[in-house]
């Protein structure tokens, strides 16, 4: 993640702040990106709160305050705690200056990277080690969510929406790869309701898949074993099933 030294410079400090409340602004701001790169959102939160006394309206301060809701995120919910950094964040893009512009985008973007990708690693993860039906609706909620979360980005008539819909979409390769994994077994066995519960989400990650925009191998290459795993289960599933009966 970018760190304070290479973002932009507040653009609107405070003018009547003296020479030692604005080496305690730059004090603060570095502790904060500190604080949130330790993982330790609460003291993030509580650097952000000083910033934000001294000089209102600081950039840092509201960038770190999208960052931070949208890491609340969690397995197995609508993700609406990103679509809210997603809103603090877009007067950052569409009212900055030029100079700055660039470093904050980029910010942003590892930011929503970031947001993206611990739940739905938290989501397979968990699938992993229980393999039970909760989980396995865990895991498609969570895929399901991100997806619904570029649609209505997507529908936005207006270019931040349409940048940020390219932002999560550039995570698809990245978060498919976590869910199907290299060399994940395919699940058969006696918990039917648990097989069928991860068939469901592993078509949501074939359907996550197929929008891995092409832009070079290694996309295509998560994207076909997605979908070819896709395949296997349900051509695996459904002999077993056959068995059964």
């Amino acid at each position: 993640m970018l760190l304070a030294n290479t973002l932009p410079s507040s653009e609107a400090v405070d003018k009547s702040l003296s020479d030692a409340e604005r080496e305690l602004l730059g004090i603060y701001t570095r502790q904060a990106y500190d604080a949130y790169l330790s993982e330790k959102l609460s003291e993030c939160e509580y650097r952000v709160a000083q910033i934000e006394a001294l000089n209102r309206g600081d950039i840092h301060a509201r960038f770190l305050t999208g960052a931070i809701v949208g890491r609340k995120v969690r397995p197995g919910t609508s993700m609406s705690e990103a679509q809210e950094a997603i809103r603090i964040w877009r007067p950052l893009v569409e009212q900055m200056r030029e100079d700055g512009l660039e470093a904050m985008k980029a910010a942003i973007a590892e930011a929503l990277s970031t947001i993206l990708y611990i739940p739905v690693e938290q989501a397979a993860r968990q699938w992993d080690v229980y393999c039970d039906v909760r989980t396995a609706r865990e895991l498609e909620t969570t895929i399901r969510a991100v997806l619904a979360l570029e649609e209505t980005a997507r529908q936005q008539d207006n270019a931040y929406g349409q940048w940020i819909a390219g932002l999560i979409r550039n995570n698809y390769v990245f978060l498919v790869d976590e869910i199907i994994g290299m060399n994940k077994p395919i699940p058969i066995g006696r918990e039917v309701e648990a097989v069928m519960a991860y068939g469901d989400a592993l078509a949501e990650a074939a359907r996550m898949a197929e929008r891995i925009p092409d832009t070079g191998s290694s996309e295509h290459a998560v994207r076909a074993r997605a979908l070819q795993k896709l395949s296997d289960f349900r051509k695996l599933n459904q002999t077993e099933e056959e068995s059964a009966v």
